[in-house]
């Protein structure tokens, strides 16, 4: 239900004006490689695999153009992760930066402030 609402609202959008979607996606996306390399740019770290989230989040991207971009700036870990666990400490990235991908010369940056 969420991605079929924020589906109707990018499809809303005019085609020539730029989309940008951010948000605490609960997500992990997974390493790019040749399924995701639409999406996903060369920075992308943390699981091998998408959590199932992170296939919806990847399966909105690629039915409405959008690219990941956060993926496509290189960033120390500790400018990447939004989450900690609590047990681990280990920090993972689940929260992202859409924008359509012939808007992505238009981002200058995507990292996170802690």
């Amino acid at each position: 239900l969420f991605y079929r609402n924020l589906g109707e609202a990018v499809r809303k959008v005019p085609n020539g004006n730029p989309v940008v979607i951010g948000g605490d996606f609960n997500a992990r996306v997974g390493e790019r490689n040749e399924e995701t390399a639409a999406v996903l740019g060369r920075f992308m770290e943390g699981q091998r695999y998408p959590n199932r989230n992170g296939q919806c989040l990847l399966e909105f991207c690629l039915e409405h153009e959008l690219v990941v971009a956060n993926s496509f700036f290189q960033h120390p870990p500790h400018h990447k992760g939004s989450w900690q666990h609590p047990r681990s400490k280990k920090w993972h990235e689940l929260d992202y930066f859409l924008v359509r991908r012939r808007d992505l010369s238009r981002v200058c940056d995507v990292r996170v402030f802690r």
